[in-house]
């Protein structure tokens, strides 16, 4: 399956509850639906991306015009592409680029403790289509 270049995805991992969090996050506040979605074990990632990439759930991956962003480079391009208040996140670039990505590694390593989920959430009406497998 060919992707246009111009596709915006957030790869996440489905049993993650912050990943789910974020997930639920960008689909309320990406007003333009420009972003799509998709978990690192799809069939999505693994013919859009490395197979090192696919097959970690350690790092959400922003696919985007073609270029892979990871960990808090990838948080940073998804919130400043989201727009409005949450493109304010982007200001953290300045922050050297191994201590935002320690920060990242540390909050990715305990996440599962932090945030828990049971079930994993139904997408609110009208966002399904942006929903990639």
């Amino acid at each position: 399956m060919k992707y246009p270049e111009s596709q915006q995805i957030v790869f996440y991992d489905g049993i993650c509850g912050l990943c789910n969090k974020l997930v639920q996050k960008i689909l309320r506040y990406d007003r333009s639906g420009r972003i799509y979605v998709a978990p690192l074990n799809g069939k999505t990632a693994k013919s859009m991306l490395p197979a090192n990439l696919a097959t970690q759930n350690e790092s959400i991956v922003y696919y985007r015009n073609g270029t892979i962003y990871t960990q808090s480079r990838a948080a940073l391009e998804i919130a400043r592409d989201m727009g409005g208040l949450s493109s304010l996140i982007y200001g953290f670039r300045i922050i050297p680029k191994s201590l935002r990505d320690f920060v990242y590694k540390l909050i990715a390593r305990n996440r599962t403790k932090l945030f828990t989920t049971r079930t994993c959430p139904l997408p609110e009406k009208g966002t399904e289509h942006r929903f990639l497998n």
